[in-house]
């Protein structure tokens, strides 16, 4: 947090400006996701991560929008004061700052379920029928508790910044360091133990599920050869997209969340060393979670569309993907001749979900990949042993006594 006073004015009003841009288009981000999801109603609500992204992508535009507002909600009660703002303002936004921990939660919670589904092979009408309403109840409980607590007990407060925890003696020069916390110390805690957690979990998802394909590809290369001129399998180029998307999505949440740490441990220390660039950096990403989340999003999408039309300008390739709601007859009819070619890929995709439709499915609907396991390779195995298959088989070579 930067001190109050003339000098210090110009940096209060280009981190104001700077929030107004980071939350906005934050808000767009998180909109469009929603919109993209609803406007397909039960197809795609029918699938608990779209249902998941929907919770997500709702806080989030209440967490931007507050985040958005700088210090302008913030109590003018001097000429330290920079909002214009009052007590209840103030509350408000506090209030919905602390909603926005949700978010981390979800992003962990989406981290669990790639993980369940995608290694342990687990169906998704499973997971939603016996841990669903532990998922949402667990993203948004604690925030949402922590959030009324805080407000009841007046814990939210700042002349110069978002309103969040806070000691009115701060601005009066009449505590330092961790102290300025006041009462609101122990939600200080529980906030950066939160952000903690929720960040381990999903680093450890994501180089799980990384570490499961590579290791099914291994396994599946031991009794399948591959001539040196084939392009890489499908099972390849899941896994280096899912490590793509795991990726992105967790760049995006470290890049949301960490500079906002950094200053939260700057602060407990000594508030007397604030960083005007750890300041204006703070302003900059700690309001982009949606955004990102958005461009993580509709970038598989993205890309295949580019591929398959390159002429296609930007704009064009946005306005299709938001807002094109019907899959073209050209594009269903590749889809449909890439589906009947697969024959001896290690790769499938789970078609006996009621709530998944192959041929029709596009980038967005998100459908997971699912590997072969041991048993399956067994059957692969043989299928590809069998003289009378060696001939359907494009990219894999059978066994000499096969070919004999």
């Amino acid at each position: 947090m930067m001190e109050c006073g003339s000098s210090s004015e110009p940096i209060h009003i280009l981190v104001m400006c700077v929030n107004a841009i980071s939350g906005s288009l934050s808000i767009v981000g998180s909109s469009i996701i929603i919109f993209m999801i609803l406007r397909r109603g039960q197809r795609r609500l029918c699938r608990l991560h779209n249902r998941l992204l929907v919770g997500s992508s709702s806080i989030d535009v209440l967490y931007s929008f507050a985040i958005g507002c700088s210090f302008i909600p913030s109590p003018q009660l001097d000429d330290c004061s920079f909002g214009i703002g009052n007590h209840l303002s103030c509350t408000s936004q506090g209030f919905f700052l602390t909603l926005g921990l949700a978010v981390p939660g979800y992003t962990a919670m989406l981290s669990i379920y790639y993980l369940v589904t995608v290694v342990y092979r687990q169906s998704e009408e499973m997971i939603a029928q016996k841990f669903e309403p532990y998922m949402h109840a667990y993203a948004v409980l604690p925030p949402f508790i922590w959030a009324i607590i805080g407000a009841s007990k007046s814990y939210f407060f700042s002349q110069v910044a978002q309103c969040w925890i806070e000691d009115p003696c701060l601005s009066s020069k009449e505590c330092n360091g961790s102290e300025g916390f006041g009462k609101g110390e122990w939600l200080v805690l529980a906030s950066t133990i939160w952000l903690s957690f929720n960040i381990i979990v999903t680093l450890v998802c994501m180089v799980a599920i990384y570490h499961k394909i590579n290791e099914r590809v291994r396994v599946m290369r031991r009794y399948v050869f591959v001539r040196a001129d084939a392009p890489p399998s499908r099972m390849e180029v899941a896994a280096k997209e899912s490590a793509r998307q795991g990726l992105l999505y967790m760049i995006a949440f470290l890049f949301t969340y960490s500079w906002p740490g950094i200053e939260l441990l700057f602060q407990s220390i000594d508030r007397s060393r604030s960083s005007r660039g750890l300041y204006i950096l703070t302003a900059v990403f700690c309001p982009l979670q949606g955004f990102w989340n958005f461009i993580t999003y509709i970038r598989p999408r993205f890309v295949k569309l580019q591929q398959e039309n390159e002429s296609l300008s930007f704009l064009s390739t946005m306005k299709l993907i938001i807002f094109t709601e019907e899959v073209t007859e050209p594009a269903r009819q590749r889809r449909r001749q890439r589906w009947r070619s697969i024959r001896f890929d290690p790769l499938y995709i789970n078609t006996t979900q009621p709530d998944i439709d192959a041929e029709n499915a596009n980038a967005n609907d998100d459908i997971h990949l699912e590997i072969f396991n041991e048993a399956d390779s067994q059957k692969v195995r043989e299928a590809v042993n069998s003289p009378k298959n060696c001939e359907k088989a494009n990219t894999f070579v059978c066994d000499r006594r096969a070919e004999l």
